[in-house]
């Protein structure tokens, strides 16, 4: 799922995303909360380096390097900042992820990432370019910049403390142009092609998540889709966020009729919790006691994925072999195909910090 929202005030949209990235208990290990991305920041020397509060504030108000974004006064008051794309694992992934331990979900999520920031930087970073024709006329085209800016943070948690992969890729709302200035990006073309760019992730998410060795199935909905295995039931359970939503546009609707694209943005902020610190310890005995009857299927799909998995990898390495001739698999082959028998009977695919041992609460 891809939502897509202006990023007005610099000050509050760095205190908003720095607070997630020190609340989330998943953070740490081998999973960076936060880098910056783009052709841009690579021309900074900032590619992939983790994001700095006061350079992001700065950044979002216009001021990159040694440049600063031209406004007139008019523009000062309604300026955008930036975009905020906020792509959403389904939930069957989240709680397979966080849940079961299977980090390498969340790096099938964050590969994801990349590759719609690479396709949106390609496809999607416009600038207005004035053209002027031989008759003297003027005429204004859209010109792709391919310099993208753009602050990626990676988050676990929903605000219910419940499983939920996700990751805000802030888009500076400036790029660079070939004589070096900065401009203003046109994005109304983002915009207009947020539910298909939503299709892309899901689609591209869905092929490297195949690839662990997890079969998918379609979600209530045309184009989502979920783990085979993880029934309604337990992503029900973990889905009271999205059933308090739910609640509240329904209630609204009743009383007052449809609502706009702002209002029902405005209906789902109004009752959002405020974040709140909780240790692993605390979460993984709140997590069970939700999932309830539901663990067993949990450690099944987990299992089945192992299986999966070092079949699909096996198959591939007879393949390399016969490709460059060996007649032995090497040292390293089999040392890789002993761990993954090992994760595949213990269900703990590279786990994070700490995981919760599903079986010895069976």
């Amino acid at each position: 799922m891809l939502t897509i929202s202006k990023i007005t005030s610099a000050d509050h949209a760095a205190e908003y995303f720095e607070a997630g990235d020190h609340d989330d208990v998943f953070h740490g290990g081998t999973v960076a909360p936060s880098i910056w991305l783009g052709n841009a920041a690579s021309k900074l020397g900032l590619y992939e380096t983790a994001v700095n509060s006061a350079q992001f504030k700065r950044f979002l108000g216009g001021e990159i390097g040694e440049l600063k974004l031209k406004t007139t006064r008019s523009d000062v008051a309604q300026r955008i900042c930036g975009f905020d794309c906020c792509f959403s694992a389904p939930k069957s992934i989240s709680i397979v992820a966080l849940f079961g331990g299977d980090e390498r979900l969340i790096l099938a999520h964050q590969n994801s990432i990349s590759y719609m920031t690479s396709y949106i930087e390609k496809n999607y970073i416009l600038i207005q370019q004035k053209i002027r024709s031989k008759d003297g006329s003027v005429e204004y085209e859209n010109v792709n910049t391919h310099s993208l800016l753009a602050a990626l943070f990676h988050h676990s948690l929903c605000r219910h403390q419940q499983p939920q992969v996700h990751s805000h890729l802030c888009i500076i709302n400036a790029t660079f142009v070939e004589n070096g200035d900065l401009r203003a990006i046109r994005e109304r073309k983002i915009y207009k092609q947020q539910k298909f760019l939503g299709l892309v992730y899901r689609q591209r998410l869905a092929v490297e998540v195949s690839k662990l060795g997890y079969e998918i199935v379609p979600g209530i909905s045309g184009g989502l889709f979920e783990i085979a295995g993880i029934g309604r039931s337990l992503i029900e359970r973990f889905s009271t966020r999205s059933r308090q939503i739910k609640i509240d546009l329904d209630e609204y609707n009743q009383r007052s009729g449809n609502f706009s694209k702002s209002q029902k943005r405005n209906i789902i902020l109004k009752n959002r919790m405020p974040k709140q610190k909780i240790t692993f310890d605390k979460l993984e005995e709140k997590w069970i006691r939700i999932a309830g009857d539901n663990l067993d299927d949990l450690v099944k799909t987990i299992n089945m994925a192992g299986e999966r998995s070092s079949h699909i990898f096996f198959t591939e390495m007879i393949e390399l072999s016969s490709e460059n001739n060996c007649d032995v698999l090497t040292r390293d082959l089999m040392s890789e195909m002993d761990e993954r028998a090992l994760a595949r009977k213990s269900g703990n695919l590279k786990p994070l910090r700490k995981r919760v041992k599903l079986e010895d609460k069976l």
